[in-house]
């Protein structure tokens, strides 16, 4: 005896023809979804969204605090999700997964702060404007330290050939500290064509931030021997409060590297040892030790190029010399800790 339920969607039951239960029209399209964004919906929207990104930064329509931020987050989200993601499925105690999450906040923490911070811009405590004529500047910061300086400035004359206006600034306060460094512009040129052809590209460094450990205390003094002749006249300081040591958050990268090259190749010993009688040695890998080397080289080569007026350009360099440097390095320190661990086949 046929119930309701079986009867529903037939028109004729007393036909021969057997019913057919059509699939709801949502499903077919979720389904469709689904197939389109894994085969070439997803690349193409991020396709978009990263030519859409370079328009708005290219006509100046973002600020540099926002797109390098936004760069900062993504490169480092994304890396991290690169490598944890994909290890996720083949952890197979809880004591693994809890490491992989803890790897994972340890690398989001290390690398994501510290890069992150210059992007922030912190509001500057006192600010100091060196001239021909004014060379000494006392500052009230309201804050015992420790500081970081924000050494920026003009060149006299714009152009594209190589200049470089050096600069050296005595702190003094609780303490005694002399700031190096040099402004600088550059021209790079490529070779665009076998016919001789090239391509010039202008590249200036007209802000560098300082690090100033050996001063503390509420009233400092900076003096300078004077202004180069190549800027227009001015130097401007900005003193600003310093973060944590860079230091600790290297540990942390350092430690999830660590931690990340245990779990590469604990895993893949218990991956194996589930089934090694029958496909022998080889074993399931992941990339946890690239990532974690990644970002530690990020998160060191980052700061000492980037300035609050040049974030993008700082952030790609990094990402790349990451993805050159990390990636070779972490590969290979996961390969000798897998060769390290590698089991026998039994007889």
């Amino acid at each position: 005896m046929l119930s309701r339920g079986s009867l529903r969607g037939c028109s004729h039951v007393a036909s021969a023809v057997p019913c057919r239960t059509v699939a709801p029209p949502s499903s077919n399209l979720k389904s469709w979804f689904e197939h389109a964004w894994g085969d070439w919906l997803g690349p193409v929207a991020l396709l978009v969204v990263a030519v859409a990104a370079y328009v708005l930064y290219h006509f100046d329509l973002v600020s540099e605090r926002l797109a390098g931020g936004t760069l900062i987050v993504v490169i480092v989200a994304g890396v991290v999700g690169m490598g944890v993601v994909p290890a996720l499925p083949l952890t197979r105690t809880g004591t693994q997964r809890v490491m992989v999450a803890l790897v994972a906040v340890l690398a989001v923490i290390g690398a994501g702060w510290p890069t992150l911070r210059i992007a922030l811009d912190p509001k500057p405590l006192a600010a100091a404007r060196f001239t021909a004529d004014q060379t000494k500047v006392t500052v009230q910061t309201g804050s015992d330290g420790p500081y970081e300086f924000v050494v920026s400035g003009r060149f006299r004359q714009a152009g594209t050939g190589d200049v470089e206006a050096s600069y050296n600034i005595k702190v003094e306060g609780t303490g005694t500290e002399l700031v190096q460094g040099a402004l600088k512009r550059s021209t790079h040129r490529y070779r665009t064509s076998r016919r001789g052809g090239t391509s010039a590209s202008l590249e200036e460094h007209t802000e560098l931030v300082h690090r100033v450990n050996g001063v503390s205390g509420g009233t400092l003094t900076l003096s300078v021997d004077g202004v180069d002749e190549q800027l227009n006249g001015e130097l401007d300081v900005a003193v600003r409060a310093a973060g944590p040591r860079p230091e600790i958050f290297w540990g942390l990268c350092g430690l999830a590297l660590l931690i990340r090259l245990i779990l590469d190749s604990r895993m893949g010993v218990e991956v194996k040892e589930e089934d090694r009688v029958v496909r022998g040695p080889k074993r399931e890998q992941t990339y946890l030790t690239v990532v974690a080397a990644m970002m530690l080289v990020f998160s060191i080569n980052f700061p000492m190029e980037a300035t609050p007026r040049s974030l993008v350009r700082a952030a790609v360099g990094a990402f790349f010399l990451a993805l050159l440097a990390g990636g070779a390095g972490g590969w290979l320190l996961a390969s000798f800790a897998r060769l390290a661990t590698r089991p026998r086949r039994r007889s």
